[in-house]
């Protein structure tokens, strides 16, 4: 389980959400208020709970991809 935040625009009824997911709710509300100083059209955001696989982190506000393992088949 992760956190996701999601952005909110004028005239717009839900916040949209990207595929980034964090482990922590922290996590995502940094991001989120970081993005929000270099963004000029969003009004606000809301963070919730998802099911999808942690692949992100935000540390030293800097956003961090997480590294995966790759594997093939042939």
């Amino acid at each position: 389980m992760g956190y996701q935040y999601g952005m909110t625009f004028k005239g717009q009824a839900k916040a949209s959400y990207n595929s980034v997911v964090f482990a922590t709710r922290m996590e995502a509300e940094d991001a989120a208020r970081e993005l929000m100083t270099r963004w000029f059209s969003p009004t606000g955001w809301e963070v919730t709970k998802t099911d999808k696989k942690v692949n992100y982190e935000f540390k030293d506000r800097v956003l961090n991809p997480l590294r995966r393992e790759v594997t093939w088949n042939s």
